[in-house]
């Protein structure tokens, strides 16, 4: 099952990688935030919590980019910019904070995977990047999938979001 699992799981970063306009668009409004006076903040809902450890306490973390909290959500400005992670563009969670970001002014991203146009967390995003990972990788003899790659790919994502904002602004 391992090397299924590894087959598919490369399959689908594959995927995602392939998203350069998506990943170049989330990267250049977050750096919008950096060479203004905003900061850009990240939040992750049900499993995608773990990307805020790594924006916290990672190898690679930066000062300019930190999580966001219930005790900072209210101070966020128009000038602040916000990578919303969630399992599904219908994740209430991720609805609930895409509806006040926007009443807030606030730009963003969500990360997810797609699940319908009329989610929030989609129609209300300034881009949306998909994961196309809604299925879990490895088939057992019953038809049922198991083996989600949700955190696997959403962190992927973040660190391809992260080199690409850094790319950007070594330009500035």
């Amino acid at each position: 099952m391992i090397p299924i699992f590894t087959t598919q799981l490369m399959g689908r970063i594959k995927a995602v990688r392939e998203k350069e306009e998506e990943f170049e668009d989330a990267a250049r409004l977050m750096a919008q935030a950096l060479v203004g006076d905003g900061t850009v903040y990240v939040y992750g809902t049900r499993e995608l919590r773990g990307i805020t450890s790594e924006v916290e306490y990672g190898t690679d973390r930066d000062e300019s980019i930190k999580a966001l909290t219930q005790e900072n959500l209210n101070e966020l400005t128009t000038a602040d910019r916000v990578m919303l992670f969630s399992p599904f563009t219908n994740d209430d969670e991720a609805c609930r904070l895409a509806t006040k970001l926007h009443v807030q002014g606030v730009p963003f991203a969500a990360i997810s995977n797609f699940y319908d146009e009329q989610d929030a967390a989609y129609s209300l995003a300034d881009v949306h990047i998909d994961f196309e990972s809604d299925i879990g990788l490895v088939p057992d003899e019953e038809g049922k999938r198991s083996g989600y790659p949700t955190s696997i790919i959403g962190l992927y994502t973040y660190f391809c979001l992260l080199l690409t904002i850094k790319e950007i602004m070594s330009e500035y």
